[in-house]
């Protein structure tokens, strides 16, 4: 397969829909349809995501052949192998609670062979919905590595910004969520992609409580999220937190025990999400945004989930439009929380990064520190506000005075 027409277009983002066989008895292409390569002889079935896989391939050859700007693709079809070309969706959904938790299981699946970069149709694509299920789908969707909102032209529109004022508040608050965590999203992009780790990750394959074995609602989120979606109009929600690690709940700071959780759905303004202790995650500090261009503007935040008072983490970034990341372009941050001190270094610099730290919140300190101190920066700090109650400790830096660029200590006393 090549491209036949002109290089004169440069955009390098490509949505390849209906890009399948028909197996339908009045298509050309039917299950009885047998291929040869002179060799040996296959059933259709056996090859017919190759002509999607295929086609994504030779789409992606041509668009990295017009410029070095990287391609974007998002495909219907698709066979093994096709995260090194394109991302994909999980098809034509209905708008229902039904296609909603399936969509949970189908991203497990997809992960778990190798195809991370995947997500379904926000909220659903055929028929209409009631507004809770609108809010919990994006909410979901927060959390699937790839996001877009999309529906069939059948439909009443969509677009967040012609929701009733009520409805749309909710969705902007859970967008306004995923621009926050992209630094986090982006960074366990680069590291599924190096170390072959599933994005979306059953329970099962990380822990060994028998009662993970049949839980498919719930998720880990890279490394650092334990995820369960609201799926169902059920009045309660019940979560499993897994033994041997410390649990805080995302929305609050609070720290959660491991083993079974229930909570009143109706009393749920987000859907669980909790964060694995000895985390150090990369957060957007953001207000108000309207796309992921703008985000090389916003300043960094960190929030330290501790472990018998230690985290660690990181924080991946490189121009993210063109290729030349696979050249070395690219900057690797570290951070380490141990006895009271945070310590960022950075072991691969080779891009030169914008931006400055504003905030660092501490998960697990149930004392107001006397104070925090920068290595080399006197007056950092803005500002020490702590909730004994919860353990949760916030610091706040200067704008523009500890930037990404520079390496730094900070100690709690």
């Amino acid at each position: 397969m090549r491209f036949s027409f002109g290089m004169t277009c440069t955009n390098p983002l490509s949505l390849i829909d209906l890009n399948s066989p028909c197996l339908r008895a009045a298509c050309t292409w039917t299950v009885t349809c047998r291929h040869t390569d002179g060799v040996q002889t296959y059933e259709h079935r056996d090859l017919h995501n190759l002509a999607g896989f295929l086609m994504a391939s030779a789409t992606h050859a041509g668009l990295a052949a017009r410029s070095d700007l990287r391609p974007f693709m998002l495909t219907r079809s698709f066979f093994a192998g096709i995260q090194r070309y394109a991302s994909v969706w999980t098809g034509d959904c209905n708008s229902t609670w039904q296609s909603l938790r399936l969509s949970i299981g189908m991203l497990q699946n997809l992960c778990t062979v190798g195809i991370n970069f995947c997500g379904s149709d926000v909220p659903g694509f055929f028929g209409e919905l009631t507004d809770e299920l609108f809010i919990r789908w994006y909410q979901a969707a927060v959390f699937f590595p790839f996001m877009r909102g999309h529906a069939d032209r059948t439909t009443t529109r969509r677009e967040p910004w012609l929701l009733p004022l009520s409805l749309r508040a909710k969705v902007q608050k859970a967008i306004l969520q995923r621009y926050e965590i992209v630094p986090y999203v982006y960074t366990m992009f680069y590291f599924c992609n190096n170390r072959s780790w599933p994005f979306v990750m059953p329970l099962w394959m990380k822990y060994k409580d028998p009662e993970l074995y049949d839980i498919e609602d719930e998720y880990m989120f890279g490394t650092s999220f334990l995820v369960r979606p609201i799926h169902s109009e059920d009045k309660e929600v019940r979560v499993f937190l897994p033994s041997n690690e410390v649990w805080y709940d995302f929305s609050t700071g609070e720290r959660k025990e491991p083993g079974e959780h229930v909570y009143v759905a109706e009393k749920l303004d987000n859907i669980p999400v909790f964060v694995k202790g000895g985390s150090i995650i990369p957060l957007c500090v953001v207000t108000s945004i309207a796309s992921t261009q703008q985000l090389k503007e916003v300043p960094i935040a960190l929030l330290i989930a501790l472990k018998g008072g230690e985290a660690q983490g990181y924080l991946y970034l490189d121009d993210g439009e063109t290729v030349k990341h696979k050249a070395g372009e690219f900057t690797i941050f570290k951070f380490e929380f141990k006895a009271g001190k945070l310590v960022a270094t950075i072991p691969k610099n080779g891009y030169n990064v914008l931006g400055y730290y504003k905030k660092i919140t501490i998960l697990g300190i149930h004392k107001t520190p006397n104070g925090a101190e920068v290595k080399g920066k006197e007056k950092a700090v803005e500002h020490i506000s702590c909730e004994e109650k919860i353990g949760r400790v916030d610091i706040n830096f200067y704008d523009n005075f500890i930037l990404l660029k520079d390496k730094f200590e900070m100690v709690i006393n």
